[in-house]
C-alpha cells in the first residue's frame, strides 16, 4: 500500500488487436508490434521485417504471449471492482498463458488475408532476447476471476478491420 491506497500493477505481455468495429486501434509509426506489422504488410501498407535472431524453439523464432486489447480492457474493469470492494494491492500478469511463435503469427496473418507478403530479415536483429516469454496468469484468474477470451485469430481479424479503415492509424 502507498499511504493507505490500494493498487493493482498489471504486467502486460504482447498486446495485440483492435476494437472489433474498427473504431480504435494501434497507430504508432513506426510500429514495433509484430501482429500489427504483419497485418499492415499483408494489406500493402508497409514492408515487413523480422528482427529476431534464430532461437532454440520448434521453428527457430521467438515465442511470445499475445493478449488481445479487449481482454485487457475487461481486466481493468474487473480491477476497479476488486479495489472498490476492498481488494488488496497486487502485481498481476496479463497475458493468455499460451504462446505463439513469430512465424506462427506471420502464417496466421497470411492465412486469414489470403495474401503472401515478402518477409525480410532485418540486417541488425535484436540481440539478447529470450526464446520464450509466456505469462503465468494464475493470479489474474484467482484474484480477478479473469481469463482471456480472445484468440490470436480474433486479434488479426480486428486489426484487418482497423487498418482497412485507417491505413495510417490515427491522423493527429
Amino acid at each position: 500500500d502507498i499511504k493507505g491506497m490500494k493498487y493493482l500493477i498489471f504486467r502486460y505481455f504482447n498486446v495485440s488487436g483492435a476494437s472489433s468495429d474498427g473504431a480504435f486501434g494501434y497507430s504508432k509509426n513506426p510500429s514495433t508490434h509484430l501482429t500489427e506489422n504483419a497485418v499492415r504488410a499483408a494489406l500493402g501498407i508497409v514492408p515487413f521485417y523480422l528482427t529476431y535472431q534464430k532461437m532454440d524453439t520448434p521453428d527457430s523464432s521467438p515465442i511470445r504471449d499475445y493478449v488481445n486489447v479487449l481482454d485487457l480492457n475487461r481486466a481493468h474493469m474487473k480491477a476497479v471492482d476488486y479495489l472498490v470492494n476492498g481488494g488488496q494491492s497486487e502485481v498481476i500478469n496479463l497475458g493468455t498463458g499460451t504462446g505463439n511463435s513469430v512465424l506462427e503469427i506471420v502464417n496466421k496473418v497470411q492465412e486469414l488475408t489470403g495474401k503472401k507478403f515478402n518477409v525480410q530479415q532485418d540486417k541488425n536483429p535484436r540481440s539478447g532476447e529470450a526464446p520464450k516469454l509466456i505469462a503465468t496468469i494464475d493470479k489474474a484468474k484467482k484474484i480477478l476471476n479473469w481469463s482471456p477470451e480472445k484468440t490470436i485469430e480474433d486479434s488479426v481479424k480486428s486489426l484487418l478491420i482497423w487498418y482497412k479503415k485507417n491505413p495510417e492509424g490515427w491522423k493527429l
